[in-house]
């Protein structure tokens, strides 16, 4: 008799290979914004008095992508349900990145450094410590017991 409500150790439903899925989503991100960051925002920076609070509307998807990333995806247990809400996080993260590379202004670099601070705190090693099943704790080689 084998139950069916456990997710198989390995292929596409596992554990292992759901974070494997998170670590290629975040590398593409983070890359992504490092390219538009790389080919767009070497271009002549505009004059401070034209750019006005305009460059700051970036902020406001960090901090929902901080919202995300700190209370709504600790409260899930299942990874897959968790997979979506990663991805908004990190996209509003990289908008952010991109927002500042065009209206971002004397503000540029900064903005763009908050928004790759934003998409580091998405790396998926939170996944691989929420998710994972906890490992039985035996003696181990130690010879306790």
């Amino acid at each position: 008799m084998t139950s069916e409500s456990s997710p198989p150790s390995s292929g596409p439903n596992s554990v292992a290979f759901q974070i494997l899925v998170w670590w290629i989503i975040w590398v593409g991100i983070i890359s992504g914004l490092g390219i538009v960051y790389f080919v767009l925002g070497r271009r002549e920076v505009p004059p401070v008095e034209t750019v006005g609070p305009l460059g700051l509307v970036t902020l406001a998807p960090l901090v929902m992508s901080a919202l995300v990333r700190w209370l709504v995806l600790p409260r899930f247990r299942d990874i897959r349900m968790a997979l979506p809400f990663f991805v908004i996080g990190l996209g509003l993260a990289e908008g952010a990145g991109v927002l500042a590379v065009i209206l971002g202004g004397p503000y540029r670099n900064e903005l763009v450094l908050l928004s790759a601070l934003a998409v580091l705190q998405f790396i998926p090693l939170f996944a691989v410590k929420q998710f994972n099943a906890p490992r039985p704790t035996g003696h181990g080689l130690r010879g306790q017991g």
